[in-house]
């Protein structure tokens, strides 16, 4: 079973009591402490967090060897030798969906000529009575970022707004009534925020930061009052995405077909450089630019993608001051079969090549 990155949900995530049990069992298997020994060590790693619900996100951090063997000691638990080691590797496995054994609470930790590892299917390795069932695997989704199918580790955006944004009391509620709920009964914001950021409203918006305020502001995608705002989400709930086409954008900017843009002149620009450059070409048109590697600080390394990394290097020259000249005459100089379109956009710009 391959170690994967918690959710933010999933990281915050209280760990239940009978799973709390079950760590402090594992503890007990890999250190081979006794009594209440685990307990202490686990209360010196948390400090002052002792107070506070214990979660995922916080026993996954655990899993640091140094971490583990230092407070082992402090708690006055020493002479360990490699078994921190062997306790940070097993607690890297340990996700909400993990099943413990029914029987006898115990996670399927087992221990194989001094080689620790997790039993993820099977009996129980320890009272061989309970059956162990792999946790399900979660089905890849659309991003409502770029609309690109992306793997279900990757949930900064699917989880957005989830307890991270804020959302609008008649925001929430219409996605409520309307049902768009996840299967564990959590608001799904996705599916409408791709609806904002892809949608008939997209013009309103200059990137995704600015939708993303949009959950707590309805205002922003034109709804005055709880009727225009449930009638957005309705009109959100009715509407497909349409398939992304990151080959078909790369294949643009290289050949001859003509990009047509059309929205606001923010838009546009933002959509101009999505369509001709990749995320690596956009960085290299920035850094030749005047001040080149100050613009290039400003700006994240482009992991979240070439839609939202467009936006963003839009948002940041039009805040400096440098959707100018220079900027379009780059462009032009690098991507000259896009001329006519180039040359539209500067125009709505307000620039002159």
């Amino acid at each position: 079973m391959a170690i994967r990155e918690l959710s933010p949900n999933e990281a915050t995530t209280p760990v239940p009591d009978v799973k709390r049990r079950a760590v402090l069992m594992v503890f007990d298997l890999v250190l081979l402490t006794q009594g209440d020994e685990a307990q202490r060590i686990v209360d010196q790693i948390r400090g002052r967090r002792r107070a506070l619900p214990f979660t995922f996100g916080e026993l996954r951090n655990m899993a640091d060897a140094g971490k583990i063997a230092n407070q082992a000691a402090a708690a006055g638990v020493e002479d360990l030798g490699e078994a921190p080691t062997d306790l940070a590797r097993v607690l890297r496995y340990i996700t909400p969906d993990l099943a413990i054994c029914e029987v006898c609470h115990k996670y399927p930790i087992v221990e194989m000529g001094g080689v620790v590892s997790l039993l993820t299917e099977g009996r129980c390795p320890h009272c061989g009575e309970g059956l162990i069932t792999a946790p399900k695997q979660a089905e890849p989704y659309v991003a409502w970022t770029t609309l690109e199918t992306v793997s279900p580790s990757q949930t900064h955006d699917r989880l957005a707004g989830n307890g991270f944004f804020s959302i609008a009391p008649s925001v929430q509620s219409a996605l409520e009534e309307e049902g768009l709920m996840t299967e564990d009964g959590v608001i799904n914001v996705a599916h409408f925020l791709a609806f904002l950021a892809h949608g008939p409203v997209a013009d309103r918006f200059r990137g995704m930061d600015e939708v993303l305020v949009a959950l707590g502001n309805p205002a922003a995608f034109g709804a005055r009052d709880s009727v225009s705002v449930r009638a957005a989400v309705r009109q959100a709930k009715a509407w497909t995405p349409r398939t992304a086409t990151t080959v078909a954008s790369v294949a643009t900017s290289h050949g001859s077909d003509e990009f047509v843009p059309s929205g606001t002149p923010f838009k546009q620009l933002a959509e101009l450089l999505e369509v001709c450059f990749s995320i690596d070409e956009l960085q290299r048109l920035i850094g030749s630019l005047s001040s080149g590697m100050n613009l290039l600080r400003s700006l994240s390394d482009g992991r979240s993608g070439p839609h939202v990394f467009s936006g963003e290097v839009t948002s940041m020259l039009e805040r400096r001051g440098r959707i100018d000249t220079e900027l379009f005459t780059a462009i032009l100089r690098d991507r000259p079969r896009q001329s006519a379109a180039i040359r539209k956009v500067a125009s709505a710009c307000g620039v002159s090549i």
